[in-house]
């Protein structure tokens, strides 16, 4: 059968080893039946840029926070900002974010933030949504290559709301849908030591997945299901900040951001790296990366505006307290949203991604459901924009080309 239009349901933390018979019947089905492989993924929990550009992060560039010159506060209030206590300036900064948007950075001191220059894919997705036939950050994309009114990019947080938006894609309109649904990630991260919970959210999205394919069937529309990790129970919580005290460097010898499943840290003289490396060595359910280091997994950044150093968590570990927490927002965004729920009692994460690829909890699934198609068994995150293009029988995009042509 030939395809001319393509749904492709992006499904974050959707993990390949809790896919069964009994408790994903649908979705197991669906690996028996059609072409499917294992996705090799990169050091990172943020991987649809490279999804969408089929280019390796060192090309697109959204690889977290990159670090600004050193510059003081612009302005007299900016500089009375930065008097302010912590909690009370990031208090301040998140209620103004949530009102206004977007919520980049909001957790952290003004001091701080002024620091890094955010290039985060999920804080871009504001705009991304209206203008899907945009370069991403100067990349071409999977959209770029298409008329504007050709393309729908969806996205959905809400496990609930799933079957809600079922009403609205794969009707046929458009040769290039994505529905980004987010839902997965967010409850595994606060519901993963709750294995009935999870297990009831797994049922659901296999009845709303089976709905789905249903639907594209009636369609003559082609569905691929993407997810590009898997989520670890976290059953240790790492004090980095704490281990960074007791190292006894000082704190104004480097810059460092962290997130829950990583840190990345920037020196200003080299006496002070030898010492905190020598220590985060040490520092137990976690391992140290340089930049160099990256290289064996595709990522060649040529200088160190993206970090000189990362501290990777383990599996089963989780960096808490991290640059995402605060007590408001944490609190507030447990009140609002259920998937989030249990962050009001205990704010570190009950599951966890974004460990180095080579842990099973990182790998990644892609099906196509239409037998006429052949993948390899294992490709990487950068083969899946040329698979795309080439469905929707479109000039190749990426660095390679089509799967078919490796």
């Amino acid at each position: 059968m030939n395809f001319g239009h393509l749904h492709v349901s992006y499904v974050p933390g959707l993990d390949r080893r809790r896919i069964s018979s009994a408790s994903t019947p649908y979705l197991h089905s669906l690996i028996q039946s059609y072409p499917n492989a294992r996705i090799d993924t990169l050091p990172t929990t943020e991987h649809l840029p490279t999804i969408l550009t089929g280019v390796p992060p060192h090309r697109h560039g959204l690889w977290g926070p990159l670090l600004r010159p050193k510059n003081g506060p612009d302005g007299l209030g900016a500089r009375l900002f930065d008097i302010l206590p912590d909690a009370v300036a990031t208090t301040m900064q998140c209620g103004r974010h949530y009102l206004f948007g977007p919520f980049d950075g909001a957790t952290l001191p003004p001091r701080r933030r002024r620091r890094f220059e955010w290039l985060r894919f999920k804080y871009m997705k504001g705009d991304f949504h209206t203008a899907v036939s945009q370069a991403l950050n100067g990349s071409e994309t999977i959209f770029t290559r298409l008329p504007g009114e050709a393309t729908r990019y969806v996205y959905q947080e809400d496990l609930e709301k799933l079957d809600q938006q079922l009403a609205d894609i794969a009707s046929g309109d458009f040769r290039l849908e994505v529905l980004e649904a987010h839902c997965l990630d967010r409850v595994q991260h606060w519901w993963l030591h709750d294995e009935d919970k999870v297990a009831e959210c797994y049922r659901k999205f296999d009845r709303f997945l089976r709905r789905l394919h249903m639907k594209c069937i009636e369609n003559d529309i082609c569905l691929m299901l993407i997810s590009d990790h898997g989520m670890e129970r976290v059953q240790h919580s790492i004090d980095l900040k704490k281990a960074l005290k007791g190292s006894q460097v000082p704190a104004n010898s480097y810059e460092i951001f962290i997130e829950p499943s990583k840190a990345t840290i920037w020196f200003h003289d080299p006496a002070s790296r030898e010492r905190l490396e020598a220590s985060l060595r040490d520092l137990e359910g976690g391992e140290v990366l340089s930049r160099e280091d990256l290289a064996r997994y595709g990522l060649h950044f040529e200088d160190g505006r993206y970090g000189d150093l990362y501290f990777y968590a383990r599996p089963g570990f989780s960096i808490f307290p991290s640059d995402f927490y605060q007590p408001l927002a944490n609190l507030v965004q447990g009140l609002l949203d259920w998937q989030q729920r249990p962050r009001i009692n205990d704010p570190c994460h009950k599951g966890e991604h974004g460990y180095l690829p080579e842990h099973e909890c990182e790998a990644g699934l892609l099906i196509i459901a239409n037998k006429e198609e052949a993948i390899p068994e294992r490709i990487r995150l950068v083969d899946i924009a040329p698979k795309i293009m080439d469905l929707v029988q479109v000039s190749g995009l990426g660095e390679r080309g089509t799967l078919q042509h490796q």
